[in-house]
């Protein structure tokens, strides 16, 4: 990737987080979060406060959001503790509009989002606040943050502890630096080895120090040119093994069984706005794959419900389409997801049909 520095990015730091979560499978990653007893609890929920907070913070000209949805939430079942996770390249001042989304997170109690998340009422739950930010952001983000909840404290309401993590990128590696006195997150290696600074992701000379995505396009944020290549191969390995396997005889190609095993974390996703969206592009791009066979081997099919339903066909032009769905040509893509001339994708107005 050359001198490229793609850290500050919103798709490279939520999947990076995403799997430092889940347990190692090839030594590359150190995966943190899920060796201190986190996991994924939701992606992009939605969380509200109360209206008496929300009235209180008017009374005292405070301005907040109602409602927000962070990036994830993780929890951690053990010490009942909540994590609200934010994504920022930089940092920023207590005068930017993001503070407005910042106190509301300040405000968002475990029991709140205990009860937001649907978890048993009988347990109390903590929570902690943590952004990730890109190097040399981090202080600048701490300081924004105090301030905040010196402000929230004011107003008589109770603002959960927060903690900042930043991203650097080395040259044996993704590094997240964060101190050992402000761990409020009890991440096992800070406190093993009193480093403020974790190697999460290791490098050889001339890796690809990105992650294959499990998240790869974000429509609320748009997409780059890595995600959305990821996303068309995994769309046509899932249609080229549904179809390989089934062709021939009658069946569905349910679009969010599909989604599930492309986006592993689909159904974690909370965020129904960006997966209709995503459900849109996908069904464009198999139904241009699906008019090529169309066309060239009189492929039959229908759209209804979310789903594709696939006609039976001969055995010759069958056994055509498997030829296809394996050869270099496909497995190089010449489809595309559509894109507009500003570079983001297009939506496929189907609206009430995705």
């Amino acid at each position: 990737m050359g001198n490229e520095d793609f850290t500050g990015a919103h798709l490279f730091q939520l999947n990076l987080l995403i799997f430092l979560t889940l347990p190692a499978t090839d030594g590359k990653f150190s995966p943190i979060f899920w060796e201190s007893g986190y996991q994924i609890e939701s992606i992009s929920p939605t969380l509200t406060l109360p209206l008496p907070l929300i009235q209180k913070a008017k009374e005292n000209n405070i301005k907040i959001k109602p409602a927000v949805s962070p990036e994830i939430v993780f929890s951690n079942n053990s010490k009942k503790l909540f994590i609200i996770v934010e994504c920022k390249k930089t940092s920023f001042s207590i005068a930017s509009s993001n503070s407005e989304q910042a106190r509301t997170y300040l405000l968002l109690s475990g029991n709140l989002i205990r009860d937001s998340l649907g978890k048993s009422v009988r347990d109390n739950w903590g929570s902690v606040l943590l952004y990730l930010v890109g190097e040399n952001h981090r202080e600048g983000m701490i300081g924004t943050l105090k301030q905040l909840s010196a402000e929230l404290a004011s107003m008589g309401a109770f603002p959960i502890p927060h903690t900042v993590l930043e991203i650097k990128r080395e040259t044996d590696g993704i590094y997240l630096r964060i101190s050992d006195e402000e761990n409020k997150l009890n991440i096992t290696k800070v406190k093993d080895n009193g480093s403020n600074k974790i190697k999460v992701l290791h490098l050889e000379k001339g890796d690809d120090p990105r992650p294959l995505y499990l998240i790869p396009i974000d429509p609320s944020v748009g997409m780059d040119s890595y995600g959305k290549t990821v996303m068309e191969e995994r769309t046509r390995l899932s249609v080229a093994s549904n179809l390989g396997r089934k062709v021939g005889g009658e069946f569905d190609f349910i679009i969010d069984e599909m989604l599930a095993s492309v986006i592993s974390v689909w159904d974690l996703w909370e965020d129904s706005n960006s997966k209709r969206k995503i459900r849109g592009w996908v069904k464009t791009y198999i139904t241009n794959i699906l008019n090529i066979l169309k066309s060239n081997y009189f492929l039959n099919y229908q759209y209804a419900s979310g789903a594709f339903h696939i006609e039976s066909l001969d055995e010759e032009n069958a056994n055509k389409i498997r030829r296809y769905l394996e050869s270099a040509d496909f497995r190089k893509g010449k489809l595309e997801l559509p894109v507009g001339e500003d570079g983001q994708l297009k939506l496929f107005e189907l609206e009430g049909d995705l």
